[in-house]
């Protein structure tokens, strides 16, 4: 059985959302790392950690759901463990699935307290850009329609429906659905990759926040 447009699509549409994912993760590492060795006071640290934990935690349940699906290496994993790591991924989202909005919403609310502190009102230039950044972040991931919410939902969406399709493949044709299977965990891995290290890097950051999950297969990868 051929590759489908729909199949081509959904993978096409996986990637495409964990590169944003991705990037969002990147640009809240930034600006923790200026933030941090910039304004070294405790007080201001764990404030900044109000803000930025609960977007940690938000990455690593994304990278905790996701990581059995990439413990499959070779076509004789994919034929002896598909249904296992399916059925694993699938509990880790029922489990993890709540966690990105309640996340999201913490931190906004731990923003807005942030927000009114005296170095977020600096005229200090590097603190200055870091703060405007920190801004757009919230602005356009955080707050109003949640594009960060949106992008995990949809890689989500997409990973289920693609899932579905392999796994029905799998019963006709499982060289085909390993082949599939293969190229679209192999296309999404290192976005996947990214997410996990800047997840360990922003739990690193956050005064009083808890370790980081880790995740073997993609920490492997």
């Amino acid at each position: 059985m051929p590759v489908t447009p729909l199949t081509s699509k959904l993978e096409f549409t996986l990637c495409k959302e964990a590169a944003s994912i991705a990037t969002t993760a990147t640009e809240l590492a930034a600006i923790q790392q200026t933030l941090i060795s910039q304004i070294p006071q405790a007080e201001f640290q764990v404030a900044l950690a109000s803000v930025v934990a609960p977007l940690t935690d938000t990455y690593q349940a994304l990278v905790y759901t996701l990581d059995p699906l990439f413990s499959i290496k070779s076509e004789s994993d994919f034929h002896s463990a598909f249904p296992g790591a399916w059925d694993q991924y699938q509990q880790r989202f029922k489990e993890k699935n709540g966690i990105p909005r309640r996340c999201v919403e913490s931190a906004y609310e731990a923003y807005l307290v942030f927000s009114q502190r005296k170095e977020a009102k600096t005229g200090f230039p590097i603190l200055r850009r870091t703060f405007d950044r920190l801004v757009n972040y919230i602005d356009r991931y955080v707050d109003n329609d949640s594009w960060l919410l949106m992008n995990i939902d949809n890689v989500y969406k997409m990973l289920n429906l693609l899932l579905g399709e392999i796994n029905e493949l799998n019963q006709r044709d499982p060289e085909e659905a390993w082949f599939i299977y293969d190229q679209a965990m192999e296309a999404v891995l290192p976005f996947m990759q990214i997410i996990n290290r800047r997840g360990q890097a922003l739990a690193a950051g956050s005064t009083g926040a808890p370790p980081y999950t880790e995740t073997p297969a993609l920490a492997a990868g």
